[in-house]
């Protein structure tokens, strides 16, 4: 299996493994301008929230740092939130044959026990729409949307699958997971001050 997968092989593996192991109660990939908002995507286990970036191999995660006007102060700025992951593929070191899923921390590189531990990992409703609010804000413009960024608001679908498969819904979020998401008749105009950004120790 020599360099034989791509990136949706990773998120497609993480997926199956993560509903298997009933890890997630909800899966969002996501696509276009909210991919590049926020990552490949966003998950759900026990009310809080996860957000995956998956990548072929270890050697294709430096690209991401040429999504930002500049990633010394994203990092500077993100370093301790610990719910954003990147999830990329390894050959087993025991079988050559045998792709295995590593995981680690989005901006402070920390590497976790396994790729489904990241799902252990996810925050509130509230602090995920502050964290996507600052994060669009250190991203570089994407010219697909009118304002060049998207809100929370825009992450707005879901699908739940069982782990036998069967797609179970296909819903806003915000009817999937009320406690978690605001309809389009609520919005929180306030935006994170710099006494809630994070710095590394």
């Amino acid at each position: 299996m020599e360099q034989d997968w791509w990136e949706k092989t990773v998120e497609y593996a993480f997926v199956v493994a993560a509903f298997q192991a009933g890890k997630c109660d909800l899966a969002a990939p996501l696509s276009g301008k909210h991919e590049r908002l926020v990552g490949d995507a966003l998950f759900g286990a026990d009310s809080r929230l996860v957000l995956i970036e998956f990548k072929r191999d270890a050697g294709e995660i430096p690209t991401e740092e040429s999504l930002f006007h500049n990633v010394d102060e994203a990092r500077r700025d993100l370093w301790d939130y610990e719910h954003h992951h990147i999830v990329f593929g390894a050959l087993s070191a025991h079988s050559p044959m045998t792709l295995e899923l590593a995981a680690e921390t989005y901006f402070s590189r920390k590497p976790r026990e396994s790729a489904l531990a990241s799902l252990s990992f996810g925050i509130d409703g509230e602090e995920f729409r502050r964290y996507v609010k600052a994060l669009a804000n250190l991203k570089k413009e994407d010219g697909r949307s009118t304002s060049g960024h998207i809100s929370p608001e825009a992450l707005s679908s879901v699908m739940s699958v069982s782990q036998e498969g069967q797609l179970l819904a296909c819903k806003p979020l915000y009817d999937f997971a009320p406690g978690l998401f605001y309809g389009p008749e609520r919005r929180v105009e306030s935006t994170p001050s710099p006494s809630e950004g994070c710095t590394p120790s």
